[in-house]
């Protein structure tokens, strides 16, 4: 069932591709390379080094320079697509894209059947999963970008966590260590998820845990250091992830010193601000590196919510709602399809904490996880679209009540058969 998962959920990605491919030029091979990872990627090939003609990806450069503004992972796989088919990678990269949505698809079908215990819940949330759309989930898949490995390694990292406690071992608690430092190594904000992880393994294995967190630490390290140790002869600081800290925080949080409240400024309205400050150190811009340049971005960012905590706290809340649709979630159909899913899924909320299942509580902490830091520093739609497999699993179970309940209804024989279950 689940190879036939997985098809099917490559089929869906081609037949959307098919049809949609003529009215989307995002797709057109042009396009779909997405914040320079493709272009890092032919200077690896080309044997330039990790390198880009652009300061944080954004940033005119003159010449060539080091970058870390990219997690390296989705680089190096890019990197080999183009080192063994050259200028062919368009559809085979598109191909593995797609696939990686199957690894998530039939990853998300076995974490619910192991919550639920149900075929039906486990069926219906990769099937969904398979048939979603979105307006940047489509964006984000039909790309050259990071999401769709991402999203397979953490959905992966995720079965594996819940095996080690099923099965306590090291070999698991390695993988699952393993695992989570490549998702970090795709997208870094996973960086502080192995205190969720920790608290689950401790929990649930007391003393025995402790072995396991242990391994499950190293592992994780270990995966993570040559870039830290790269990062450190290159730009003289052990940068653990990216070096778009800085920007991040001042773009996206800069707006509260005017006592204005959306998800970030435009590029073109940020770019001044940057060259501004860089120019008031008595430096242009394109003398810094990058990790010069986040600092001094960071430092002024840090500054703006220092000053005006209050507002600060205020966009934080509103951030807490934005994920979930701003921006570019899509509207009409799109639009409704999210918000049956929520809707659903807030009733699939209680039937998942009356069922006292832990699994349950470890797909909510992930959910809040991932809520809580991105409406720290920033919030797209899509930061939360790698979690809509889970939200999808609790929008199956108020769906499966009701359908349990008609099934009841029908045959009495069934309700007398349950009771009596009960009852044992």
């Amino acid at each position: 069932r689940m190879v036939l998962l997985f098809a099917f959920t490559l089929l869906v990605r081609v037949v959307y591709f098919a049809v949609l491919s003529p009215s989307m030029p995002l797709w057109e091979r042009e396009a779909i390379p997405r914040n320079g990872y493709l272009q890092i990627a032919t200077h690896l090939v080309n044997g330039d080094g990790y390198s880009t003609n652009n300061l944080l990806t954004y940033y005119k450069a003159d010449g060539l320079v080091p970058t870390a503004a990219r997690s390296p992972l989705p680089v190096f796989v890019f990197a080999g697509a183009v080192w063994l088919l050259g200028a062919h990678w368009y559809y085979p990269l598109l191909l593995f894209a797609w696939s990686l949505s199957g690894v998530v698809a039939v990853s998300a079908y076995w974490i619910a059947g192991r919550a639920s215990g149900r075929e039906w819940v486990a069926v219906w949330t990769g099937v969904v999963f398979a048939c979603y759309l979105s307006e940047m989930f489509i964006t984000t898949t039909y790309a050259i970008a990071s999401e769709p490995l991402f999203a397979a390694f953490l959905s992966v990292y995720l079965v594996l966590l819940i095996r080690l406690v099923d099965r306590p071992g090291l070999a698991l608690a390695v993988a699952a260590g393993a695992v989570l430092a490549l998702a970090t190594l795709t997208r870094p904000t996973v960086l502080w998820l192995p205190v969720v992880s920790l608290g689950w393994i401790l929990f649930h294995l007391r003393r025995r845990g402790i072995a396991m967190s242990v391994v499950f630490v190293l592992a994780f390290v270990a995966l993570q250091l040559p870039w830290v140790v790269r990062n450190y002869r290159v730009f003289g600081e052990p940068i653990v992830t990216t070096t778009l800290g800085g920007f991040v925080l001042y773009r996206h949080n800069g707006m509260i010193e005017e006592g204005e409240y959306h998800v970030g400024y435009p590029h073109s309205e940020f770019e001044p601000k940057v060259r501004r400050l860089a120019a008031a150190t008595g430096r242009p811009l394109e003398s810094f590196t990058e990790s010069e340049l986040s600092t001094l971005l960071y430092a002024e960012g840090r500054r703006i919510i220092q000053t005006y905590p209050w507002r600060y706290v205020k966009l934080t809340a509103l951030r807490t709602v934005w994920i979930w649709y701003n921006e570019n979630s899509g509207r009409g159909l799109y639009a409704v399809q999210n918000f049956l899913i929520y809707l659903l899924a807030l009733g699939g909320l209680f039937y998942a904490l009356r069922s006292r299942e832990p699994v349950y509580v470890l797909l909510l902490a992930h959910i809040a996880y991932f809520v809580a830091v991105h409406s720290a520093i920033n919030v797209q739609y899509r930061f939360i679209c790698p979690l809509m497999p889970y939200m999808i699993l609790l929008a199956g179970l108020p769906v499966y009540a009701w359908k349990h309940r008609q099934q009841r209804s029908v045959n009495p024989a069934l309700a007398r058969t349950d009771a009596d279950r009960l009852r044992t």
